[in-house]
């Protein structure tokens, strides 16, 4: 990936794998899906997937910084918040990045499944699914449903515009994907 603009997501499984290149579709990437680099730790390792995205992606932003030299790469990371750490715990656990719109952490709030929920049962969940609620079941981790769920989200956005919630399931996930639009913006 030498010349142009590129995309390096790096994700703990296929539900967030799905649901974030739906986002980066949706926001305007379509056009950048032979320029994505898909670093997926449950096809890299067996177990303990958050682990292994915590430790590559210093890896990646090193990489990231030296690549942008050269070419503009977006890098975006996703890893789960879950019982054992809080979103905000789990960002202090991954590199911090320049400042720069184009590195985007993203942090599913305990994880993607529960905003696959969201996304795909909104008119029902949206003012009540409670953070706490552990939505892991095969039904919102097999397609179409991340894709499907992100399609809402994105679109929940598109209509927000500046006026996102102040707190929530719904908010965090708005905010992470506000600045994953973000950054495909600074990247096209």
């Amino acid at each position: 990936m030498a010349n142009g603009k590129n995309i390096v997501l790096l994700c703990e499984d296929d539900p967030q794998e799905q649901f974030v290149a739906q986002c980066l579709a949706s926001f305007g990437a379509q056009n950048l899906k032979r320029r994505l680099l898909r670093v997926n730790a449950s096809r890299e390792v067996h177990g303990g997937n958050v682990g292994f995205v915590e430790r590559r992606a210093v890896d990646e932003e090193n990489a990231w910084e030296k690549r942008n030299h050269r070419t503009k790469t977006l890098l975006v990371v996703v890893a789960d918040a879950d019982a054992a750490f809080s979103r905000e715990e789990r960002r202090e656990r991954l590199p911090k990045g320049t400042g720069s719109e184009l590195y985007v952490v993203v942090i599913p709030k305990r994880n993607i499944e529960t905003w696959i929920k969201l996304g795909l049962d909104f008119d029902t969940v949206s003012t009540n699914l409670s953070d706490q609620i552990d939505c892991k079941c095969p039904i919102y981790s097999n397609q179409p449903a991340p894709r499907n769920a992100a399609k809402v989200l994105c679109d929940i956005l598109s209509r927000q515009g500046a006026d996102l919630p102040e707190k929530g399931v719904l908010a965090d996930c708005l905010c992470d994907l506000s600045k994953l639009r973000a950054g495909v913006r600074a990247l096209l």
